[in-house]
């Protein structure tokens, strides 16, 4: 069956992409590691209100989809 919902790692991951940025430059923006980034894009953490807050922030847009 076709997922259709992506998980919020699956659209920061593609918005950063998209904005032709690095993990790195993400992270430093946002403010965290660049580990936790990672960690965050393949779905083995989820991030805070905080954070995403600042990943929203980061990569300039509205929602994260």
């Amino acid at each position: 069956m076709q997922q259709v919902f992506s998980s919020i790692g699956q659209n920061i991951s593609r918005l950063r992409r998209s904005r032709e940025m690095t993990r790195v430059e993400l992270a430093r923006l946002a403010q965290i590691s660049r580990r936790y980034l990672y960690d965050i894009e393949n779905d083995r953490k989820s991030p805070t209100i905080e954070v995403t807050g600042r990943l929203k922030s980061a990569l300039k847009c509205g929602w994260l989809s």
